[in-house]
């Protein structure tokens, strides 16, 4: 005859069953993601328009509808992002023919990034008395913040003459980037010691910048102009710039155009891209390190980024 479990027996068995699953937790191997893996790609804001909308085709006279699909496919979340469209104002109108969106950037609840859908109502306008099709395009453009940043080790040289004996604990390299999640990327950062003289030194960083994307940086502050409701009132001196938002090195900083002086020293600051490039030079206080030492080199950069598609849309006159 089986012999019935004892509350003795009951409390081992759970006790085992307990040890077991936490054994296993123990074990597993997966690993949390890091928000910093979805900051690669030279994606931002992509968008399209829907197929059919606008049609091929529209008759005079007659409304129709503009559809955008919209995906922030970069690392960074956009705020008030503005699409706004550009019409042959004697063939066709919309009104609003502006909009604006949020979308956040890509993360591990939303891998691919925040989607969205803009819908602009339009109608076409009579055509020419001589005419029986006109081709019209529709432009549209999208203006929004963006960002780029990278955290790097660097070396701190203490002695860039080699005249203290022993080995050192590390040596001055550039570092070489690709993309930080969009289109405006730091891809180089080149690292000298200047030195000053009574064990003193100076540490140079010059870090090179790259429009990877399609449209043209703006100054993060004017996206409103660049994509204004009656089209684009933005001055030349604000295209092509991209500020420094922040640069630390231990205790040196850099932040929002703002900088301790006494420590660091970052130009230019906005930097202008020529043809997609442009670098700016941060130049450290002279110091005295006790010895060389490795610490963190954190970057970030602020942008507006501009873009525009176009579609062709033919107009019939009516029979």
């Amino acid at each position: 005859m089986k012999k019935p479990h004892t509350s003795k027996d009951r409390i081992i068995i759970i006790v085992s069953i307990i040890t077991v699953l936490l054994v296993a937790a123990c074990n597993k191997t997966d690993k949390i993601p890091n928000q910093d893996q979805y900051k690669k790609g030279e994606d931002g804001l992509v968008f399209d328009f829907i197929k059919g909308a606008p049609p091929e085709k529209a008759y005079e006279d007659s409304k129709f509808s503009i559809g955008l699909n919209l995906r922030n496919k970069g690392g960074y979340d956009i705020s008030q992002g503005i699409v706004v469209l550009g019409l042959e104002k004697d063939y066709m109108e919309a009104s609003p023919a502006k909009q604006t969106f949020d979308l956040k950037g890509k993360s591990l609840y939303s891998p691919a990034g925040d989607f969205a859908l803009l819908q602009f109502e339009a109608n076409t306008k009579l055509i020419e008395a001589m005419s029986e099709r006109h081709k019209s395009t529709v432009i549209a453009t999208s203006c929004y913040r963006y960002a780029a940043e990278t955290v790097q080790n660097v070396c701190i040289d203490a002695d860039v003459l080699r005249t203290r004996p022993g080995k050192k604990v590390c040596e001055v390299q550039d570092i070489t980037l690709t993309d930080q999640g969009g289109p405006i990327a730091i891809t180089k950062i080149e690292q000298r010691t200047i030195p000053k003289g009574d064990n003193k030194i100076q540490v140079e960083f010059t870090i090179m910048i790259t429009n990877k994307g399609k449209g043209s940086p703006v100054d993060a502050y004017a996206i409103d102009k660049a994509c204004g409701a009656s089209g684009p009132t933005l001055e030349d001196r604000y295209w092509n710039l991209v500020r420094l938002k922040m640069f630390k090195l231990s205790g040196v900083w850099f932040y929002n155009g703002i900088s301790d002086e006494s420590s660091v020293v970052c130009r230019p600051e906005p930097v202008r891209l020529e043809n997609n490039e442009g670098k700016i030079v941060c130049t450290t206080n002279e110091f005295s390190p006790d010895s060389s030492y490795v610490t963190q080199l954190m970057l970030q950069l602020e942008y507006g980024y501009v873009e525009s598609k176009s579609v062709v849309v033919e107009i019939i006159r009516k029979a």
